[in-house]
């Protein structure tokens, strides 16, 4: 449930036929959706069996960084939606303060179990955060995700692997007076995490096909995916949630510095990230919904030059053969059950 709910708010849409209705009423498309899941969330709310789980207690510092983006929707969220979240947060390198010219802007809410029994109030604070994802666009054009989010009643049996709690500790709030103190328990059932093995996989997949990325857009999707998996990979194996930053030193231990070399290669070109847009390109990547992010993807500028110059087909081998040993190597392997691996890419 929560998931078509991130996909909604980040989308506009969740099928492709309301892509016109979205285009003349969109928040008729939210309120049509909202009603939905208001109920389905009504169905699956069961009592809670056996003993009351550990709890972890979660101090956010407040955001007081100066990015133009983050004050702004700083701004938005309590104007429009406090009494509607639990939370809201800036992760990643705009909460440390520690952007570069790569940087995107992540994100997490958390909405309250009210809003979720009530589907007016769910439409209405599902379309303020879609609208709320311009200021994430404004930020980084090229941005490939939206909204993380999670749902109030999901902290009595908190999913771990979809945003490891450790994460707070380098999390900063956007609210100063609420969603900053609170407690959570972990799911003791979390069942083997894919992600990790399907995004490899998709690298894998990708990259041995030659699918090479055709434009900036592409390309920065590509390199984040590539860039995350040291996170996931470190995750299996220890069992606990890691910060980016420290993800690569954590996770190279586990490779010869031949073999990790390509990540090194990726991480220059994370540093020397840069890029021109026209004036099309960049109203265009600016806008939120469905429709925009897919023109965004086929329409951005061109691979600059001098990254292209680096960007050859060894290259992308050496990633692709960088992501297979970093499958191999993944204790979850052996834990994934074989219907499940008949259903993922070579």
């Amino acid at each position: 449930m929560r998931l078509k709910l991130e996909r909604l708010i980040n989308q506009g849409i969740l099928a492709k036929k309301d892509l016109a209705l979205s285009s003349i009423s969109p928040r008729f498309v939210f309120r049509r959706y909202a009603q939905k899941l208001s109920a389905q969330n009504a169905r699956i709310i069961r009592p809670l069996p056996g003993k009351a789980l550990p709890e972890i207690s979660v101090n956010v510092g407040i955001y007081q960084g100066n990015n133009p983006s983050a004050l702004k929707l700083c701004d938005f969220l309590q104007k429009r939606l406090s009494d509607d979240l639990f939370g809201a947060y800036v992760h990643g390198s705009i909460a440390t303060t520690e952007e570069v010219a790569y940087s995107d802007f992540d994100a997490l809410v958390i909405i309250k179990e009210s809003v979720l029994a009530d589907e007016h109030r769910l439409a209405a604070t599902a379309y303020r955060l879609h609208q709320a994802t311009r200021f994430m666009y404004e930020y980084d054009p090229l941005q490939h995700h939206g909204w993380f989010v999670l749902l109030e009643s999901e902290l009595r049996r908190y999913p771990q692997d979809y945003f490891p709690y450790e994460l707070f500790a380098f999390a900063k709030s956007l609210f100063p007076d609420q969603g900053r103190k609170f407690s959570l328990s972990l799911n003791p059932e979390p069942g083997a995490s894919t992600l990790f093995y399907m995004l490899a996989s998709n690298i894998i997949n990708r990259l041995n096909n030659a699918a090479y990325p055709q434009n900036i857009y592409q390309l920065k999707s590509l390199l984040s995916e590539f860039m995350l998996l040291p996170a996931l990979y470190v995750q299996l194996r220890d069992k606990e949630g890691i910060f980016k930053k420290y993800s690569f030193a954590a996770a190279r231990k586990d490779f010869s510095t031949a073999d990790w070399q390509i990540m090194d290669d990726v991480s220059r070109l994370r540093d020397n990230w840069h890029y021109e847009t026209n004036s099309l390109q960049e109203w265009l990547m600016r806008k939120p919904g469905f429709i925009f992010r897919k023109l965004s993807a086929r329409m951005a500028p061109a691979i600059p030059p001098d990254l292209k110059a680096i960007l050859t087909p060894s290259f992308y081998q050496r990633m692709a053969a960088l992501a297979y040993q970093m499958k191999s190597q993944s204790s979850l392997v052996n834990k994934i059950s074989e219907k499940n691996l008949d259903r993922m890419p070579i």
